[in-house]
């Protein structure tokens, strides 16, 4: 998998742009349970404060997103040499 990423990153690029919800919804809910845990503990809330922590996430990954340069093969390229790459070491 390393390699790829190295050499083909725009094969990325949809997964992270015009393709990207099921990777928002991922990463949205993995958000909201931790922030869950950490503001709430044990305790219940109720279906307004989970939207509104549903809502939040998405707004961050979303700006998250938005601020990673994708534009050229060689910014994909070097994103995945950066961030991607080292993950996988």
């Amino acid at each position: 998998m390393r390699r790829p990423l190295e050499t083909e990153p725009e094969t990325l690029l949809p997964s992270l742009t015009t393709e990207a919800h099921p990777l928002i919804e991922l990463v949205r809910e993995f958000s909201v349970a931790v922030w869950r845990r950490e503001l709430h503990g044990d305790n219940e809330i109720d279906e307004a404060r989970l939207r509104h922590l549903r809502a939040a996430a998405e707004l961050h990954i979303r700006i998250t997103l938005s601020f990673i340069a994708l534009d050229t093969p060689e910014q994909s390229r070097q994103f995945a040499r950066t961030f991607l790459v080292p993950m996988l070491e």
